[in-house]
């Protein structure tokens, strides 16, 4: 009935699995767990590999980086059963339920999703920056999700029937890091496929250190526009307050100002107790407009 599918790269995920499979033993129904590695570093897979000796559990090792879509796309073409429970490696579990939470909700055309939690307890500064962005902006009730349930899909923690994946496979053009969620949930969405939130959160445990994860969020938005530009019809937040500006001409006025500030926007983020994220907004409408600038026109802006 389940398949529990985790893509795997340079983490060990040892205590995961363990909590998945001694809740999974539990059940009536059919389940397995299937790990696939995206050719992490050796040292990683020899930590890993002996998870294959657990009943149900099922290790594969790719010999070349594949990337956060395609793996997920193998991975479903493996599974075995009619729903697929994708999980990031990074994850805790601290819930007994969390697996009986999701098989009382499963329907054929129905996506569900549990959410994204974090510890309560700051990390040490150098992770600061990413903990404060996940406790400020992802942690969200069910209840708040629902409002909008298609907006800031996470694909970290997430229940899909495989013949909706094999009607909407994840795009393996994204080959870099961000959104490809963001575009998985507009597919949803335009397919009119239901999503269920539910309170049913895993704890994010592999923070990035801060430099490391500033740089992916610019690295981000570079797909974010890529995807906009495929699919105008495709939005986030970032993207509606940079198109604003952007055809108003107000953007052309403010840039200087932005690039003069970029950087001290920078450093505030990631040496500042409790930074303002908003500085991160701004950033992103910088960066939306830098990346526009340097591959389009501005006539051809959609």
């Amino acid at each position: 009935m389940l398949s529990i599918l985790i893509p795997v790269y340079a983490y060990e995920v040892g205590t995961l699995v363990h909590t998945l499979h001694q809740q999974a033993s539990q059940l009536s129904q059919a389940w397995e767990i299937r790990l696939l590695d995206d050719a992490s570093p050796s040292h990683w897979q020899v930590s890993n590999r002996q998870l294959d000796q657990l009943q149900g559990v099922y290790y594969q090792e790719l010999t070349e980086n594949v990337g956060r879509a395609k793996i997920r796309n193998l991975l479903a073409q493996q599974a075995r059963y009619d729903y697929l429970l994708f999980l990031d490696s990074d994850s805790g579990i601290d819930q007994p339920d969390f697996l009986s939470t999701y098989l009382s909700q499963l329907a054929p055309s129905r996506v569900l999703c549990g959410g994204r939690s974090y510890l309560s307890k700051p990390p040490d500064t150098a992770y600061y920056l990413h903990w404060w962005y996940g406790t400020q902006r992802e942690v969200r009730p069910a209840g708040i999700r629902r409002q909008q349930p298609y907006a800031g899909f996470m694909t970290n923690n997430f229940v899909v029937p495989k013949s909706v994946m094999h009607h909407i496979p994840f795009d393996e053009t994204v080959t870099t890091y961000g959104h490809e969620d963001t575009l998985f949930g507009f597919q949803l969405q335009a397919a009119g496929i239901d999503i269920q939130h539910l309170d049913n959160p895993v704890l994010h445990i592999g923070l990035d250190e801060a430099t490391h994860w500033l740089e992916k969020q610019r690295i981000a938005i570079q797909n974010l526009y890529r995807l906009h530009r495929q699919n105008p019809a495709l939005q986030t937040q970032a993207l509606q307050w940079w198109l604003r500006l952007h055809r108003t001409g107000l953007l052309q006025f403010v840039m200087p100002f932005f690039k003069k500030k970029s950087t001290h926007w920078e450093q505030k983020l990631l040496h500042q107790h409790q930074p303002n994220l908003r500085l991160l907004d701004l950033l992103k409408i910088y960066w939306l407009e830098e990346v526009h600038q340097a591959q389009q026109s501005p006539s051809s802006l959609s």
